[in-house]
């Protein structure tokens, strides 16, 4: 992970990779370039959308970020936005009642 503040792609109201100071770097661009470094990676099926989708659900999920936190990192006025992002699974839910049972 990064220390001090989040990369650029993160930002509320920026983009990721600009060309130049000020300017902001074309939709089309962005999935080019992911798709081509993800293809060099060996991973299919990348793209600007499955970026955010995994930092934020890692986010939430991995790490316990709260949900305001989460969404003012991917520029969500509202953070019902952003709770699409943390669904509960089955398996989540049953570790919350098991937490309660410990008390």
């Amino acid at each position: 992970m990064w220390r001090g503040n989040p990369p650029r792609f993160f930002v509320p109201g920026r983009m990721a990779l600009s060309r130049s100071i000020g300017r902001r770097l074309e939709s089309r661009i962005a999935e080019y370039l992911v798709a081509k470094y993800a293809r060099q990676a060996g991973i299919e099926d990348a793209s600007p959308h499955v970026l955010r989708l995994t930092f934020a659900t890692l986010l939430l999920r991995e790490h316990g970020t709260d949900l305001v936190t989460v969404a003012g990192l991917l520029g969500h006025e509202n953070v019902n936005t952003t709770a699409r992002y943390a669904r509960s699974t089955e398996s989540d839910r049953q570790a919350a009642v098991e937490k309660l049972s410990q008390y």
